[in-house]
């Protein structure tokens, strides 16, 4: 592990340490502090007007969370587009800024692993979308609009990307890390303070179906007045495992059981990676955790390739969001031996049926008016003593 990937990953553990040790509430109250009356100004800045949203003239759905990490963004971008192309019969654009890109495009087919390995796997997994890359994404909505017949756009990561005005707003949170803290970036793993839950029209907890997941959520809501808010369970489903070389053979579950295993992964959410492998009673011998979006080469490589010959040539087993950024002649005699885990989301009946009401039937009920506390100098010294 590189010392960047060190550095993250204590960052990560201190975000979801209850309570959080005063040296570090010490070190980052200011630096919160200064982070939080930013993210106010910038939205007392479109709740004003200053700054202007875009509207389209197709229904757009965003799916993003509020919290640093991984919540199952990309496969519930994923799912939502296959219930909106097979079930809705919509044609479908997805726009993605291209995280983690090796070389960032302004505007591109996500048809390469290096303009964002999460945008081409949205691509990869719904053939049927149109799925853009690139940063200015307001733009490029408008362009993909006029050179494509889309129906429906969905935007991923979309929740804190305030220039774009959406119809439906899903926010996600992972049940197996929930928001840490409870505290907002750098203290904790918050992009923005709670009570912006109000912007969102659905709130998912994604891996879950404990009813108690439900009683938080709907906690949530009543904590932050969503009144708009409504609260569902998002079960996620592991469905085999590839070999990287030969992907058209998917092999059952089952065979994973009691088979030694090294995982490697580059998720922001590895531990639930991890729990998910375990749960299929598959033997984990070691486990090599990367940053998020970091690729499998140079030291970290040269890791796996160690534990691999220490742990006697074992099943190694990755994700696809790894997969995707593998240089497959690099790897040596690794190749046979990686498989890549298989899932997929469960979209619940109410979220299919909040979804359709929203684009499916063309009855559009307009974009949400976002809405932010006014910058009063009250809202301001209460922002602070959070």
């Amino acid at each position: 592990m590189n010392l960047g990937s060190y550095f993250i990953q204590a960052v990560h553990r201190l975000h979801y340490t209850r309570p959080t040790p005063l040296w570090w509430w010490m070190l980052m109250i200011l630096p919160t502090n200064a982070y939080r009356m930013g993210v106010a100004l910038r939205q007392w800045a479109y709740q004003v007007r200053f700054k202007k949203n875009v509207y389209l003239p197709v229904p757009v759905i965003s799916v993003g969370n509020l919290t640093t990490g991984g919540t199952g963004k990309t496969p519930m971008t994923v799912a939502i587009a296959h219930y909106l192309h097979h079930e809705l019969k919509l044609k479908v654009g997805i726009l993605s800024r291209g995280y983690g890109a090796t070389e960032p495009q302004a505007y591109a087919r996500a048809e390469n692993p290096q303009y964002g390995d999460e945008a081409f796997m949205i691509q990869n997994a719904c053939p049927f979308a149109t799925v853009i890359v690139g940063r200015k994404r307001c733009e490029n909505a408008l362009r993909l609009i006029k050179e494509s017949p889309i129906e429906v756009l969905v935007l991923d990561d979309g929740f804190q990307y305030l220039p774009l005005a959406r119809d439906l707003n899903v926010l996600l949170i992972d049940e197996t890390a929930r928001l840490g803290n409870g505290h907002i970036l750098p203290l904790g793993p918050l992009r923005e303070p709670l009570a912006s839950l109000r912007r969102a029209d659905s709130l998912l907890m994604t891996r879950s179906l404990d009813a108690s997941s439900l009683d938080y959520l709907n906690a949530l809501i009543r904590k932050s007045k969503a009144r708009k808010t409504q609260a569902d369970l998002v079960p996620q489903r592991l469905t085999g495992f590839t070999s990287l070389l030969k992907p058209e053979n998917t092999q059952a579950l089952e065979q994973l059981a009691g088979k030694n295993s090294l995982l490697f992964t580059g998720i922001g959410n590895p531990q639930q990676f991890i729990d998910s492998v375990k749960a299929t009673e598959a033997h984990v011998l070691d486990a090599l955790i990367l940053a998020d979006h970091e690729a499998l080469e140079g030291y970290a490589l040269e890791q796996l390739q160690q534990l691999w010959q220490k742990h006697e040539k074992p099943l190694i087993l990755c994700t696809h969001k790894d997969a995707v950024k593998l240089n497959i002649p690099a790897l040596g005699d690794l190749a046979d031996s990686i498989h890549i885990v298989e899932f997929e989301l469960l979209l619940p009946e109410g979220f299919k049926q909040l979804v359709k009401r929203f684009v499916g039937l063309g009855e559009r009920q307009g974009p949400v008016q976002f809405e932010a506390p006014v910058l009063t100098e009250k809202a301001v010294i209460t922002a602070l003593g959070d």
